[in-house]
């Protein structure tokens, strides 16, 4: 509570994580609904997981380049823009691009994040800072995925991303009140070891080739987002073959975000 400065990023952070949650949770249902394919639904959601799976990883040294306060502000008004449009596509290759765009904002938005705590908490707070964001993170699927059941079934399929829309609009615009942080790669020429680095990609694959933690991390990354993406591609298809209806998968995804809020709490 005495740090504003980290109530405001997780505050916002938390209404931009509710937003992409029920959009996530609705894209689904949404394809199916335009296009009457379960293949096109799967190769939607499929989409929205590959940039976390490819791009997560790499993501940093972009981070690195700008103010991440400044890119929290750019990739939600991203993100809700492309969702804003989402409701006036038909053709399914396009849904298919606005997905994964989306998701490539989306992960610029959670790399921010994380590299954006270390500044604003002391070194001694930030394993318990870090486990309360993982804690609100596991909440907000929890509660995303149980109201999009409800919010879809009273705005519909469509309509409920200019809601989603609206939200991320407002988390972009709450992250303006914090403090805006210098780009790494500014503080570093201030401490003239800019020559020493590498930039961007190859810096990267450096990193992670030169520390086994950063492997192990990255492997665990890797292996870990296709396996949580194939189980949330399959469960709309699941739901409509036991259940009879794929909107049941919105109640049974809230139990995978019940599990990761138990999970973070621990």
């Amino acid at each position: 509570r005495s740090n504003r400065q980290l109530v405001i990023l997780l505050v916002t952070q938390s209404i931009g994580m509710i937003a992409r949650n029920i959009y996530f949770v609705g894209l689904p249902l949404f394809v199916l609904e335009r296009t009457g394919s379960a293949l096109s639904m799967s190769i939607s959601l499929l989409l929205g997981f590959i940039p976390f799976t490819i791009a997560g990883p790499f993501a940093g040294s972009i981070v690195d380049r700008f103010s991440r306060r400044d890119l929290l502000f750019i990739g939600n008004a991203l993100y809700g823009a492309f969702l804003f449009v989402l409701p006036f596509t038909h053709a399914a290759w396009l849904i298919y691009v606005i997905a994964f765009t989306a998701s490539v904002s989306g992960v610029i938005i959670a790399t921010a994040t994380s590299a954006l705590m270390p500044e604003l908490v002391d070194i001694t707070q930030l394993a318990k800072a870090s486990s309360v964001y993982s804690f609100l993170r596991s909440v907000n699927f929890l509660v995303s995925a149980l109201s999009a059941y409800f919010l879809i079934r009273a705005l519909g399929k469509a309509d409920i991303f200019y809601l989603c829309a609206a939200l991320l609009f407002v988390c972009g615009l709450g992250c303006l009140a914090l403090r805006r942080d210098r780009p790494e790669r500014a503080a570093a020429a201030d401490a003239d070891v800019e020559g020493r680095r590498s930039s961007g990609f190859m810096e990267t694959l450096r990193i992670i080739w030169s520390d086994r933690h950063m492997r192990g991390l990255t492997l665990m990354h890797i292996m870990f987002m296709p396996i949580f993406g194939a189980v949330e591609v399959f469960l709309p298809v699941f739901c409509e073959h036991r259940l009879g209806q794929a909107a049941y998968y919105t109640l049974i995804s809230a139990s995978l975000g019940a599990g990761l809020a138990l999970g973070s709490l621990v």
